[in-house]
């Protein structure tokens, strides 16, 4: 089994080209959209520094383009970033670990 060195992750903000798992914390989300962020993997792809909430431009590859995901891409700010890492195989383990309440 894959273990997960949390520890590592104190102090450290996600970097451009990071894995994350994300929690949508918006009202305003329907429930499909906010389901999708949190147990899917998304790539942070750009640095939002014009926007002082959104930081984060998040990539979902397989997300529907629609008012919710702009060209597959959708903004998060660091508190819905819930685990980030360089390695995919890292998020999916959490995702796993979350899932099965492990």
């Amino acid at each position: 089994m894959k273990h997960l060195k949390t520890y590592e992750m104190i102090e450290e903000e996600p970097q451009i080209g990071d894995w994350v798992v994300c929690k949508d914390q918006s009202p305003a989300i329907p429930d499909k959209e906010a389901d999708f962020i949190s147990s899917n993997i998304g790539k942070i792809s750009k640095f939002n520094g014009s926007d002082t909430y959104f930081h984060y431009i998040v990539y979902y590859k397989d997300s529907e383009n629609n008012r919710y995901f702009v060209g597959h891409e959708r903004k998060m700010n660091r508190k819905e970033i819930i685990y980030h890492s360089k390695n995919k195989e890292d998020c999916e383990a959490f995702l796993a670990m979350n899932r099965y309440n492990l």
